[in-house]
């Protein structure tokens, strides 16, 4: 979304520049006679440029000397020749300043400002649509992946709660509960198939240990 902002607002900074260039080709004679009713009449011919808000031609003393449109922009706008994407997505506007050349000199420099309020609105729009979907997506996928880490670790916590217990109580009789044939499933059941081996090698002991192994008689 920033990528395509930044370059749609690069188009249309490149449109607004070739504007500006042509219109101060046009305004350069009328400019350096100092006939400024030539002037605004030029530039009303430009009123309906979309999305144009206003344009204003500056005389050689960066003085205002005509002006068409909406003229509420600050001074520091007037010698600003660029905007960055920040300025442009706070004001919502777009500026392009081109000085005004008559016989290899420059004597004024002319300026227009654009309104890009809409291609804001479409760029806020796509990053709060994105941010939301991206939320949403975020809790199904918390919500989808609950019972999936139940069944997976669960029995993982049940498995370590056995481990513990045969460690501290020697007691070879427990056995982990399983209803599941994946991978979690075959660790439980090889782990059960193991105490189950560990305690029958301890009965084959304790009858080694107390029974005679050739009358079959306790022994002493």
């Amino acid at each position: 979304a920033v990528f395509q902002f930044h370059r749609t607002l690069a188009n249309q900074r490149a449109d607004l520049d070739g504007t500006a260039a042509i219109l101060a080709t046009t305004v350069a004679r009328p400019l350096e006679a100092k006939d400024q009713q030539q002037v605004l009449s030029i530039l009303t011919s430009v009123g309906r440029v979309p999305g144009l808000i206003s344009v204003a031609v500056l005389n050689g003393k960066n003085e205002r000397f005509a002006v068409m449109g909406n003229a509420s922009f600050l001074e520091t706008d007037l010698a600003s020749s660029s905007d960055g994407m920040v300025k442009a997505l706070t004001r919502a506007t777009q500026i392009a300043s081109v000085p005004i050349v008559k016989s290899g000199a420059p004597i004024g420099r002319l300026i227009l400002l654009s309104d890009i309020s809409k291609l804001r609105n479409d760029f806020i729009f796509t990053v709060t649509f994105s941010l939301a979907a991206a939320c949403i997506a975020s809790a199904l996928g918390l919500f989808m992946s609950r019972p999936l880490q139940l069944r997976i670790v669960q029995p993982m916590s049940e498995l370590i709660a056995a481990m513990q217990k045969i460690r501290a109580k020697r007691d070879f009789k427990t056995f982990v509960e399983h209803n599941s044939d994946d991978e979690s499933g075959k660790l439980v059941e090889s782990f059960n198939s193991m105490i189950a081996a560990v305690r029958s090698r301890d009965m084959v002991l304790q009858k080694i240990a107390y029974t005679d192994p050739l009358t079959g008689l306790p022994n002493r």
